[in-house]
């Protein structure tokens, strides 16, 4: 081999070398940031579905609370409502009860 050709494969072996490192690197972080990636999906699914319980037991306290009220205020309402029966009844006998 003559001295051009010694140099151009010394020069071209460096090159050739850092490459082939980056490409296994390259195939080593890829790895490393699928598990990453599978470990922030794991994660992230536990946050929602603690996010979801969290909503899900709080709307549900919410909206015992808000059913309380409302079965309060509809018992009300009944009790009104059977009043109002009672008075048109005895209105009623009353009527009867003149003629």
């Amino acid at each position: 081999m003559n001295d051009p050709v010694k140099i151009a494969v010394i020069v071209a072996v460096a090159p050739t070398l850092l490459a082939l490192a980056a490409v296994v690197n390259s195939l080593r972080n890829s790895k490393k940031l699928d598990n990453i990636h599978i470990d922030l999906n794991s994660r992230l699914t536990q946050l929602l579905t603690a996010s979801a319980t969290s909503e899900r037991a709080t709307g549900r306290a919410e909206g015992l609370a808000e059913g309380r009220n409302l079965s309060v205020s509809e018992r009300a309402d009944r009790v009104t409502e059977s009043e109002r029966v009672e008075d048109r009844a005895e209105g009623k006998s009353k009527e009867i009860a003149q003629n």
